[in-house]
């Protein structure tokens, strides 16, 4: 328990600002869970077998059609909460997507059970779970507007330049992904970029050669 305090204290301060046993029985119930980049965390007609506070890393949830075609829905990072593990868990349904491992994860995760109990049991808690449910949902909702009404070139480097790096270690397809679109369209739109000299593409990377235009860009537009 006292490791899992530090964990919580570190990414769910809010948690801990007042005493509460319900919280501290249940989170003596927690497991530390480590999943490697790649790991399915779900899939599409998995049931939720527990609440996760992320501590380390980012899951990736997505949704893949028929068609092969994958959309990025959000990512759930330390601090956040996924949405549709919330949604599977309060309304006792399977998971409609599948979340994926980006990066190295770590995570305290709470039994289903003791988590239903615990946020009837628990005003913090409550709080907690559908004060992050709302956020995430609305994240969700201004995502898919973006996918379905967006510009490509604006979201495409809005990604690029939201990396925080000069260097984005990210393939094509990927960023189709996140974009929710073909590999064949961010390729294109990719090597307009290129001719402008705005970026430099390489195996795997893109170099942002022009970060002032591309941000006078994003704001422009």
């Amino acid at each position: 328990m006292p490791d899992h305090r530090i964990l919580l204290r570190e990414h769910f301060p809010n948690l801990l600002e007042t005493s509460d046993p319900v919280l501290d029985e249940l989170f003596s119930r927690a497991t530390r869970v480590r999943l490697e980049a790649g790991k399915y965390v779900f899939y599409p007609g998995s049931r939720c077998q527990g609440y996760a506070f992320v501590t380390k890393g980012v899951v990736r949830c997505q949704v893949l059609s028929e068609q092969g075609r994958q959309i990025v829905l959000y990512h759930v990072g330390p601090g956040e909460s996924c949405v549709l593990t919330t949604s599977c868990l309060l309304g006792d349904t399977v998971y409609p997507a599948e979340g994926v491992a980006q990066t190295e994860v770590s995570a305290l995760v709470i039994p289903a059970e003791a988590f239903r109990v615990a946020v009837d049991r628990s005003p913090a808690l409550r709080c907690h779970v559908f004060r992050n449910f709302a956020t995430s949902l609305a994240a969700v909702m201004a995502r898919l507007a973006d996918v379905v009404f967006g510009d490509i070139d604006h979201r495409l480097i809005h990604i690029l330049l939201a990396s925080g790096e000069t260097r984005v270690s990210r393939t094509h397809q990927e960023l189709a992904d996140e974009l929710g679109t073909a590999r064949e369209v961010v390729s294109r739109h990719l090597k307009r970029l290129e001719h402008l000299g705005w970026v430099g593409l390489g195996r795997g990377s893109i170099e942002l050669l022009d970060i002032n235009r591309l941000r006078g860009f994003v704001v422009s537009t």
